[in-house]
């Protein structure tokens, strides 16, 4: 069987692999080193201690010569910690911070956002 999940980063090839290999259920069962963040939710599994990410580093590093250890852990943490938008959990989640439609000038915080850059109005008077 030959996986075709490719990328121009070690970091994008990590993440596109994990999204072929792992389905969201068993995503939202792992993390990087096995220990429980909270205690609602069941023990879950660590992907480091497993052979399975010994042979992601080597299949990525074949391709990315230059791929260091850190990069690809980072990128796997990355994914395992937002492993729960996958396939549209975002969107169920919803927005984290939601202002109105035609706004009232404050931010999520309250604050006044004009002046900022994200105001796309010029100011032509000298």
């Amino acid at each position: 069987m030959r996986l075709e999940a490719g990328g121009h980063t070690p970091a994008e090839c990590m993440r596109r692999v994990l999204c072929t290999l792992f389905s969201k259920p068993c995503a939202l069962s792992l993390n990087w080193c096995g220990r429980n963040r909270d205690e609602k939710s069941s023990k879950k599994c660590g992907l480091k201690g497993m052979k399975i990410s010994q042979v992601l580093f080597g299949v990525i590093r074949a391709r990315f010569h230059t791929a260091t250890t850190d990069v690809l852990e980072k990128a796997a943490m990355n994914w395992l910690r937002n492993a729960r938008d996958l396939q549209g959990g975002r969107k169920v989640r919803g927005p984290r911070h939601s202002t109105p439609k035609g706004g009232d000038g404050q931010g999520p915080s309250g604050a006044s956002t004009e002046g900022t850059e994200d105001d796309n109005s010029v100011d032509t008077s000298l």
